[in-house]
């Protein structure tokens, strides 16, 4: 599923006030910040959100592996969820294998590197931290 319905305008605004709400509470994160308002719609039972430089966001709603409906480069990716998600080179899930997690969802991971360009996303029914 892709969704295309968000504004750029909300999605800063919301970044700006979550920013804003985390600076006062005295959080800060280096590697991974709280998710943005805008990913997933709420309530739509998402487990991850997987984010293009277009800004659409391709919707995941199950345990296992799949090829993204949307195109690389990916630029951040959002876990709803406590499993383990891994980002694989080929859409076959062979090749290199990227494991993401948060024990504290929404996290939103920024891409960089091999990973803006993976060809599988996996999500695990492991909750236990990557290796």
């Amino acid at each position: 599923m892709v969704l295309r319905t968000l504004s750029w305008p909300r999605v800063r605004a919301a970044r700006v006030l979550l920013a804003a709400l985390l600076g006062t509470a005295g959080l800060s994160a280096v590697s991974a910040t709280p998710a943005a308002a805008a990913n997933c719609p709420p309530g739509s039972g998402a487990l991850v959100g997987l984010h293009d430089q277009q800004g659409a966001v391709d919707c995941f709603f199950s345990v296992g592996s799949t090829v993204p409906d949307i195109l690389p480069p990916y630029t951040s990716m959002t876990i709803h969820v406590r499993n383990r998600v891994w980002l694989h080179q080929n859409a076959n899930g062979s090749g290199w294998a990227d494991c993401f997690e948060t024990q504290t969802p929404a996290r939103t991971f920024t891409l960089s590197g091999r990973d803006r360009q993976a060809g599988n996303i996996q999500i695990s029914s492991n909750t236990s931290r990557c290796p």
